[in-house]
């Protein structure tokens, strides 16, 4: 019986020490980020493919590694809401590989995976906070505006990407809205929301320069750096929103 004691004794104290590292753990993937990000950024799509796509991979990696790392800081199960965000997260990482390969059919998949990575942002918000009116007026607004800017403000040609755009364009507004929802919630904790819709906020517009790097009838701008400067700090966001409320 003493031994069965002393050996629960041990398995907490190891676990104990590990939750301890944990935050180390997530510095040092955060500076692995910065060192691989700035070296994508040091040559961006000039540089070597198979070099940039290890890259852009290792870099999706870091984030994804992060959110694990916080998931598992908050000693938390992967309840509904975080499994969600993981699915987020990991469906992120697909579609930012498939976006470092510059065929029609790679960007399809691409915006199909961040598609269903919004959803699953969203669901996950709505777990966390539900749906409120202010998450309505906010998806209302948002996608209103945007919609209308993308299609009768001149500053893109979409061509045949006209629906795929659109139908993308309303989801992010959707994930975005439902984390400002969670911000104007006076039931929620502050630094969570925060985060939350900081992060949420930072993707919408890395997307939104995207689209116009992309589909801008003015051609060779150069706006590769803040789009991926906003990608990978709002994923960070993310996953920082999920872990403080958890804490």
């Amino acid at each position: 019986m003493g031994n069965i004691v002393k050996y629960k004794n041990h398995m907490l104290l190891g676990l104990y020490m590990m939750n301890d590292i944990a935050p180390i753990m997530g510095v040092l993937v955060l500076l692995a980020l910065i060192i691989l990000l700035v070296c994508l950024l040091s040559k961006g799509r000039y540089q070597n493919f198979k070099k940039r796509l290890i890259l852009k991979s290792l870099c999706s990696l870091m984030f994804w590694l992060f959110g694990w790392i916080a998931l598992w800081y908050a000693k938390s199960d992967v309840v509904p809401f975080t499994a969600f965000m993981m699915a987020g997260f990991t469906l992120s990482v697909f579609g930012d590989v498939f976006l470092a390969f510059k065929t029609g059919h790679a960007f399809l998949l691409g915006l199909l995976s961040f598609f269903l990575a919004h959803v699953a942002y969203s669901v996950s918000f709505i777990m966390r906070y539900g749906f409120s009116m202010n998450s309505l007026v906010a998806f209302a607004v948002i996608s209103l505006v945007f919609l209308v800017v993308i299609n009768f403000s001149g500053l893109f040609d979409l061509k045949e990407m006209l629906v795929p755009a659109n139908l993308y364009l309303i989801i992010i507004s959707f994930m975005l809205a439902n984390a400002i929802g969670g911000l104007l919630s006076i039931s929620e904790g502050f630094l969570t929301t925060v985060l939350t819709a900081f992060g949420a906020l930072l993707f919408f517009i890395s997307d939104f320069i995207l689209a116009y790097e992309k589909f801008s009838p003015r051609q060779g701008m150069a706006l590769e750096k803040p789009v991926l400067v906003t990608y990978y700090s709002a994923q960070i966001f993310l996953a920082l929103g999920m872990m403080t409320f958890l804490l």
